[in-house]
């Protein structure tokens, strides 16, 4: 594949993401999550091979070297040392700055971040979903209510992939148009 293609696939991507983005930020039906889940899946099935140069030919005395250690990124509930680290980031391509105060900058997810809602708040939808049957849950940072902080509110009939499930609580993803904060030093 040439290069040319190959950015011009990336660009297109990109942008995609920034609309889908930018469509859920604007909009807060279960129509446009599933529209922008079907976008985002059909960006991960699309793979780019580079197709091997028939010209070169295999050294076997090459060396491989290992890659560097991935940085974790900590996502915090709140700016400025208020909130707590609730989850952390592998790959800061997922993150969109929206805003930033001083040292700080407010990020939202090109997949949502990991929350938790209550087990009788929720229904399932489907086979790892599930959607929301009250006017309003509560997305927590952590089972429970006592220790956790309050991320913001999912409305009814708001679909959500199910990470994993801990007694009567359930750890989805958020909509993308949940935001939370990284420190810019960490980010860069």
């Amino acid at each position: 594949m040439n290069s040319k293609k190959v950015c011009a696939f990336l660009v297109f991507c990109n942008v995609v993401t920034i609309v889908a983005a930018w469509f859920l930020l604007n909009s807060q039906s279960a129509e446009s999550q599933a529209v922008i889940d079907r976008l985002q899946a059909s960006i991960e099935k699309t793979k780019i091979a580079e197709e091997p140069n028939p010209l070169v030919k295999p050294q076997a005395s090459i060396k491989t070297v290992a890659a560097p250690k991935t940085v974790q990124i900590p996502i915090y509930t709140k700016a400025a040392g208020l909130g707590r680290i609730f989850t952390t980031f592998k790959d800061r391509g997922e993150l969109i700055v929206i805003s930033s105060e001083g040292e700080w900058a407010q990020v939202i997810s090109t997949r949502g971040f990991p929350v938790w809602v209550r087990g009788d708040l929720v229904e399932s939808f489907s086979k790892g979903y599930v959607t929301i049957v009250v006017k309003a849950a509560n997305a927590r940072t952590s089972p429970g209510t006592s220790n956790s902080a309050l991320l913001g509110q999912l409305p009814q009939g708001e679909i959500l992939k199910v990470n994993k499930k801990q007694g009567q609580w359930f750890r989805v993803w958020s909509p993308i148009k949940f935001k939370a904060w990284v420190k810019l030093s960490d980010f860069e």
